[in-house]
């Protein structure tokens, strides 16, 4: 998804494809976000393949724990199939001039006691910001551990429950809309127990950088909803709140800049997905 396409432009990179047959990472439904010349929510990039590097990195760089996503009871992503059987289903994103609407949903978690899945919609409002909507479904109460990670020249702070960065240009925002407790934690360049915060631009290269992680405990099926909110300066006052919500998705109402959205967000099912202001 972009606003357009100069150097200042937004810029987002929503993984709902099928993991592929070579050069595969356990990453999906990751998104990384650039705004205003500057690369802001990133993975964790290449490290190496072989040698010292790639034997202490690679399992983190191909993981989900690299990746902006959720963990489940601490648990990552299993590999998925090697070959798509059809193309993604065009229930699944929906590309219109005003907005950009995709999900899609991940089930195989490594080593997890249970059954759970997880579905994740983004709704771009061109121009203006990301909504990021998590629906879990589960048989049983579970620990949710939500990663993002910011590029390591972020200066990333925390305002009560909001994550944002403090640039002299190219900012962003992370506000969670609904209603959970979160515990929010950063970790950068960890080593022990396991790997995180660390940050490679291309092969034999890497530097810590920024793991924001917020995380909650959940009894039953619930609903995670984050408003990514970029600037190019100061972070902008906004309001968000969900008007309604039901077992197709939710209905975001988002005030700012004088300017009022509402936000038709299904979980699953793209012919759904609108807004009018």
């Amino acid at each position: 998804s972009r606003s357009g396409y100069d150097a200042q432009a937004h810029w987002s990179f929503f993984d709902i494809g099928p993991w592929g047959s070579g050069h595969q990472h356990n990453d999906k439904l990751h998104l990384s976000v650039s705004v205003y010349g500057r690369d802001l929510l990133v993975d964790a990039g290449r490290f190496a393949y072989t040698g010292e590097t790639a034997e202490k990195f690679r399992p983190y760089a191909k993981g989900s724990e690299g990746h902006n996503l959720l963990l489940i009871d601490q648990h990552g992503q299993k590999p998925g199939p090697t070959h798509a059987q059809s193309p993604i289903n065009d229930t699944q994103f929906k590309l219109h001039k005003d907005f950009d609407y995709a999900s899609n949903a991940m089930s195989d978690f490594i080593d997890l006691e249970g059954k759970a899945e997880h579905t994740r919609a983004l709704f771009y409002v061109r121009d203006e910001f990301w909504v990021v909507v998590d629906q879990i479904k589960t048989d049983r109460p579970r620990q949710i551990d939500a990663l993002w990670h910011w590029h390591p020249s972020c200066n990333v702070v925390k305002d009560n429950t909001t994550v944002k960065t403090k640039n002299s240009s190219g900012n962003l925002a992370i506000l969670p809309v609904s209603s959970q407790k979160f515990d929010i934690t950063f970790i950068k360049g960890q080593e022990k127990p396991t790997i995180q915060g660390w940050y490679s631009p291309e092969y034999n290269l890497y530097e810590p950088n920024t793991m924001s992680r917020y995380s909650a405990n959940i009894n039953g099926n619930d609903t995670f909803v984050w408003l990514l909110l970029p600037s190019e300066k100061e972070t902008p006052t906004v309001k968000a709140k969900i008007l309604t919500q039901n077992e197709a998705g939710i209905l975001l109402e988002v005030k700012m800049k004088g300017k009022t959205w509402q936000l038709t967000i299904p979980y699953a099912d793209s012919r759904a997905a609108s807004f009018k202001k």
